[in-house]
């Protein structure tokens, strides 16, 4: 309610962004909905309840914290997590909360059975060269750990993509040949498991098998690693209020650091969002939009306010909404801008977004 600056979510994009994906994989392949990182930043509670409503029998998510997070929320599904499984005596506390859990060593499956088993996809490396088992001797050693842990059940093998988004020097390619190797390996060892490597960039693009299921991951929130229109909908919009509008005279200065100079007697109005919402000093470089037209950014972003040049737009008065990522009138910024303003990419920038920017959710 006091919130300054805030987040729109659309559900009901959530939804579209599930089935248009669903239309272009092959019939009968799952979805996994990726949700780690409090949904991309866009709020995960609602956002995994609108997934499962969709059909979504999979969520994903990065740790342990993240999965108590959604059981606390009233999530009863499965939920994988995608990182390495915890150490020591985390994992008898960890098991009651009923992950899947990534596993890649024998020692981790020894671990997970100890302390009362459950359920595991096993995570292979491909070529991204940061958790897994190489398929061969390493795999073969979690395999045969499964063999001897009849309480760890192997659901699911997977592995990440690098490059899907290009496949730059044939490096995906070369992964879906490890990754299906060791899928040959796992089934010669008498196991029958869901596999999944496409992730949203390979789903879109088709670029490896879509096996089992894709992870959806940024196309879930409308936004795309590839370059053309997908035909996804963002699900977000970034909105915040005018605090207050003053002149300025030719020669005053706006900000920390005194960095704009007025070359002329300009109107300036005064956002209440800065670098502490994750609206970075970065993005100064750039636009919002006001009345549906787009004004500059002046002066240096502040942690908690920044300022932009509205002379050329009449009538703007405290209060007055404005769009910092959407779309107002004919006139759109996109999560893409921000990140080229930041000589980043979309991911950060979403999740980015600070815990003090309230979330508004709606299912239009």
């Amino acid at each position: 309610m006091f919130c300054p600056s805030w987040l729109d979510v659309d559900l009901s994009a959530i939804a579209h962004n599930i089935q248009r994906v669903r239309a272009m994989e092959p019939e009968g392949t799952d979805i996994i909905a990726v949700v780690k990182a409090d949904a991309y930043g866009h709020g995960v509670l609602p956002i995994a309840a609108k997934a499962r409503a969709e059909g979504v029998k999979i969520l994903a998510v990065a740790n342990l914290h993240e999965v108590e997070r959604l059981r606390d929320g009233g999530d009863q599904g499965e939920i994988l997590v995608l990182g390495a499984p915890p150490f020591g005596d985390e994992l008898p506390a960890a098991m009651r909360i009923r992950p899947t859990l990534a596993v890649f060593t024998a020692e981790q499956v020894e671990r997970i059975a100890a302390a009362g088993g459950g359920r595991v996809h096993v995570k292979v490396e491909t070529g991204m060269n940061r958790i897994g088992a190489r398929p061969g001797a390493e795999l073969q050693r979690v395999l045969d750990a499964l063999r001897r842990c009849p309480n760890v059940t192997m659901t699911g093998i997977f592995s990440h993509l690098a490059v899907a988004d290009e496949d730059r020097e044939g490096l995906t390619a070369a992964q879906a040949r490890r990754f299906e190797q060791a899928l040959s390996q796992a089934r010669a060892a008498g196991f029958s498991p869901m596999a999944h490597l496409r992730n949203t960039a390979a789903g879109l693009n088709g670029i490896v098998p879509a096996y089992d299921a894709v992870r959806l991951g940024i196309g879930l929130y409308g936004l795309s690693p590839l370059t053309e229109d997908m035909g996804l909908r963002p699900v977000a919009q970034w909105k915040t209020r005018v605090s207050y509008v003053k002149t300025l005279e030719a020669g005053e200065k706006v900000g920390y650091g005194a960095t704009y100079t007025a070359p002329a007697r300009r109107r300036i109005a005064t956002l209440a969002v800065g670098y502490a919402d994750g609206y970075r000093r970065s993005f100064a470089t750039g636009d919002v939009l006001i009345h549906g037209k787009r004004v500059p950014i002046v002066g240096r972003v502040c942690m908690d306010q920044c300022m932009a040049d509205v002379t050329e737009v009449e009538g703007v008065a405290p209060g007055d909404e404005v769009v910092l990522l959407g779309r107002q009138g004919e006139s759109e910024i996109t999560a893409q801008e921000l990140a080229e303003r930041d000589h980043t990419i979309h991911y950060e920038v979403m999740t980015g977004i600070g815990a003090r920017v309230e979330r508004r959710f709606h299912d239009a």
